[in-house]
């Protein structure tokens, strides 16, 4: 949901600064590289059933 929210703010100062709205989509794409906890911990919690 976040990613959403700066995609739109991004769109939104992209009409006073072009690098602003390139650097929003930057940084949403900057988060997906980040790993998610509870996919870690899910994962965990099946490898351990197995």
């Amino acid at each position: 949901m976040i990613s959403v929210i700066i995609y739109a703010f991004g769109t939104a100062l992209s009409f006073l600064n072009p690098w602003l709205g390139i650097a929003s989509y930057v940084i949403v794409a900057g988060m997906w590289f980040i790993p998610d906890s509870r996919i870690e911990n899910k994962i965990k919690h099946e490898e351990g059933e197995g």
